[in-house]
C-alpha cells in the first residue's frame, strides 16, 4: 500500500513538474519510509485516495511545500494578483481546493450567488448562455472564471458546463479575505486590478462587435479590405492550423520535456557526424573516387541537412504554451513578438545554428 501510494506520488510530481530538488527531498523521505515501516502504513490508510497529494504519506511541511509548487504558477499566471506579494500568493496556493468534474457537469449555474473563482487545470469547459444550448466561448486548461464572486455576491452570468473530464482549483471568497487580513494587504487593489482587466476586456470586446458590424454592411472600407466571405474563412482555418501546429511544438519540445530531450540528442548526433564525416572524407577519399562514393555515401549528410532544416524551423516558429495559457486566462491575446520564436529570431542563437 504505501509503495502504490508513493509511485502515485512521483507520477503526480512529473506530471506537474515539481523542481528536481523539491522532488529529491521527497522522495528520500518516502525511501526512509519504507525503510521504517512500522505504523506509517495504517497511518496513512484514513487518508483521500482520489487525491494523489492527500494520499502521499509526506509529513505536513513537504506536502505544503509541493503544494505550493504545483499550485502557485496557477496563481502567477492571473494578473488580478499581479501586485500581491510572493507571500500571499503561497498562502493562497495553500489554501486551493481541487475539483474534479465528469462531462456534461456544471461547474458554475447561471443566476446562482457566485462565492469563489476557479482555474481550470485540466480539460475543457463551456461558456453557456441561460438557455443551455448557446455556447458563448470554450475555455482549456490555464483558464479562469469567475472572478468577479471574488469581490461581490455577484449572480453568475452564465454557466460553466465540462466539455470532458475536468479539474479545477477553486479560490473562495472567505478564503481570500482572511489571508489578505491576515497579511495586512488592501483588497481594494485587487479590485482596481479587476476593474481594469474587465475595462480593457470590454473595450476589446466594443471594438471587435463594431469591426464585425462594419465588415457586414455592403460597400464599406472593411468589408473590400477583408475581401470575400469564403477567402476570410480559408485564411482563418489556415491560421487555426498554424496556431496549432505552434502550440504543439511549444507543448512537445518545451525544455524539461522528453521531446526535447529526443530533439537535443538527434541534434547533437547530427553535429557530432558532420564534425567527423567531412574530415575524414578530405584524408580517406581520393578526388577521382569521389563520383562513385557520391550516391550511395552522402545520403546520410542530405539527411543531416534535412534536420538541421526543420530545427531551425521548429525553433523560429515555437511558441510558449504557458504564454498561450495566459492569453486564454486574461481574454486577451499575446503578441507573436513575445514568443519563444520570435525571442530566438532576435538571438544570436539562431546565427551559430545557421552557420
Amino acid at each position: 500500500e504505501l509503495a502504490a501510494r508513493a509511485d502515485r506520488l512521483e507520477k503526480y510530481m512529473q506530471q506537474h513538474r515539481v523542481p528536481l530538488h523539491l522532488r529529491r527531498r521527497v522522495n528520500a523521505f518516502v525511501d526512509a519510509l519504507q525503510k521504517a515501516k512500522g505504523d506509517s502504513s495504517a497511518a496513512i490508510a484514513n487518508t483521500a485516495p482520489s487525491d494523489a497529494l492527500a494520499a502521499s504519506p509526506l509529513p505536513h511541511t513537504l506536502r505544503a511545500r509541493v503544494c505550493v509548487a504545483v499550485r502557485l504558477p496557477v496563481l502567477k499566471r492571473c494578473p488580478i494578483f499581479e501586485s500581491c506579494p510572493e507571500a500571499i500568493k503561497r498562502a493562497l496556493a495553500l489554501h486551493l481546493t481541487p475539483e474534479t468534474y465528469a462531462a456534461g457537469d456544471l461547474v458554475v449555474q447561471y443566476g446562482d450567488h457566485g462565492d469563489a473563482m476557479h482555474f481550470l487545470t485540466r480539460g475543457t469547459v463551456e461558456v453557456v448562455g441561460e438557455d443551455g444550448r448557446t455556447i458563448y466561448a470554450t475555455l482549456d486548461a490555464g483558464s479562469f472564471f469567475g472572478e468577479g464572486a471574488l469581490f461581490s455576491n455577484v449572480r453568475r452570468a452564465a454557466s460553466i458546463r465540462c466539455a470532458c473530464f475536468s479539474e479545477c482549483l477553486a479560490l473562495s471568497r472567505a478564503d481570500l479575505q482572511h489571508r489578505l487580513r491576515a497579511f495586512g494587504f488592501p483588497q481594494r487593489r485587487l479590485l482596481d486590478e479587476f476593474t481594469t482587466i474587465r475595462r480593457r476586456n470590454a473595450d476589446v470586446n466594443a471594438a471587435i462587435s463594431r469591426n464585425l458590424k462594419e465588415a457586414e454592411r455592403a460597400g464599406s472600407r472593411l468589408r473590400r479590405v477583408l475581401g470575400d466571405v469564403s477567402l476570410r474563412l480559408s485564411t482563418k482555418r489556415q491560421t487555426s492550423v498554424v496556431q496549432r501546429f505552434r502550440s504543439f511544438l511549444g507543448q512537445r519540445l518545451a525544455r524539461g520535456t522528453s521531446g526535447r530531450a529526443l530533439w537535443d540528442a538527434l541534434s547533437a548526433g547530427a553535429v557530432l557526424y558532420e564534425a567527423l564525416i567531412v574530415p575524414y572524407r578530405a584524408a580517406f577519399t581520393l578526388p577521382d573516387a569521389l563520383p562513385r562514393v557520391v550516391p550511395g555515401a552522402m545520403a546520410p549528410d542530405y539527411a543531416c541537412d534535412a534536420f538541421f532544416l526543420l530545427s531551425l524551423m521548429c525553433r523560429c516558429a515555437m511558441k510558449d504554451e504557458d504564454e498561450q495559457r495566459q492569453s486564454r486566462g486574461n481574454l486577451t491575446e499575446v503578441l507573436d513578438a513575445h514568443c519563444a520564436g520570435a525571442r530566438y529570431r532576435r538571438s544570436r542563437w539562431l546565427w551559430l545554428d545557421v552557420l
